[in-house]
């Protein structure tokens, strides 16, 4: 049996709305299935934001930069984990570890002891991520510029060896 023409098609499927649409509790109903459904799949939301980015891209841009700029250590922890992904070596830094990593390292950069007041810090994985090293809070600390610059993505002990710390 052949199908209906579009048109027809088209006619019955905006009558059939048009008829569910006017029962009462109908569109509260749908959209309580559409939060279960957003709940149940956190793809959806994604697919949402994605939506709503592609209406306007250029307040999307400034809502994104804000937050970063409101939350610069949430930022540095989404960074590294984005990179994490990106490398495949799973893993997540939380929102605080450079402030618990301050206060471990007293301050101060774990290669050379220069204070961190004085320069920004930056995160780094003491096993590299490009040697299989894992994106956790267990490896990662505080450097350094100059450090962090040198050390790139080598071995911590090869590194230490080379700065003159180690035989």
């Amino acid at each position: 049996m052949p199908s209906k023409p579009y048109a027809e098609r088209k006619e019955y499927y905006e009558r059939r709305y048009a008829e569910l649409r006017a029962q009462p509790g109908y569109l509260e109903a749908m959209a309580e299935k559409a939060r279960a459904r957003r709940a149940a799949n956190p793809d959806i939301a994604r697919q949402t934001n994605l939506r709503r980015k592609a209406k306007d891209p250029d307040a999307e841009r400034k809502r994104v930069r804000e937050w970063f700029e409101k939350n610069p250590e949430k930022r540095r922890a989404y960074e590294n984990n984005r990179r994490a992904k990106k490398k495949a070596a799973g893993g997540k830094l939380s929102p605080g570890i450079v402030d618990r990593l301050m206060k471990l390292q007293r301050g101060k950069c774990a290669c050379c002891r220069v204070s961190l007041s004085q320069v920004p810090p930056h995160l780094d994985h003491v096993i590299p991520l490009t040697l299989g090293g894992p994106n956790d809070d267990s490896n990662v600390q505080l450097l350094c510029q100059p450090c962090n610059n040198q050390k790139y993505n080598k071995h911590p002990i090869d590194f230490m060896q080379r700065k003159g710390y180690l035989l």
